[in-house]
């Protein structure tokens, strides 16, 4: 994993944008997701910051979350559905959020007023490097869905769909 400290605007989006350029598809498109965080931390979810057995704490909470939401959404009895719905909404998860915004991870980066004495840090994570690590099974799914990375609409009956395709994020 490789560090890069800028010293400016200019040197910070010419570090996010390298590689944009796609000859293939004749158009500037990242071969990065993003990711923006307040501070130099590890990369880790919102559940795992909360220690103990994740699982454990993952079932109890989608369980209490489930029975407190399902009168107020169209219920999916899909794990992925509610972990997507529930991470939207606050609920720690086994989930990250990226984007393929480089300018949507850097407001992440310094949207926390508590952090403006630290420096920010900004994930910038290659997809098809990424992908050629992944296990068979997952793979397969990628190229079934003729996608480049997981997102609830790949994990989640059609009838999600609506929700996870607003945005130009994901989470994974």
């Amino acid at each position: 994993m490789e560090d890069i400290r800028v010293a400016s605007w200019l040197e910070l989006l010419e570090v996010l944008n390298q590689n944009s350029w796609n000859a293939e598809l004749r158009r500037f498109r990242s071969p990065y997701v993003f990711r923006g965080q307040g501070r130099a931390a590890r990369l880790t979810t919102s559940l795992q910051r909360l220690a103990g057995e994740t699982r454990d704490i993952e079932r109890h909470l989608v369980r209490a979350f489930r029975k407190y939401t399902q009168a107020n959404v169209q219920t999916e009895n899909v794990l992925w559905y509610w972990l997507a719905l529930g991470q939207h909404h606050g609920l720690p998860t086994r989930l990250l959020d990226w984007s393929y915004s480089p300018l949507v991870a850097l407001h992440f980066a310094t949207a926390e007023e508590r952090d403006y004495d630290k420096d920010g840090v900004i994930w910038m994570l290659d997809m098809a490097t990424t992908n050629a690590a992944l296990p068979g099974p997952l793979s397969h799914l990628l190229r079934h869905e003729g996608s480049s990375v997981f997102r609830a609409a790949v994990c989640l009956p059609p009838t999600c769909w609506r929700r996870s395709a607003r945005g130009r994020g994901f989470r994974a």
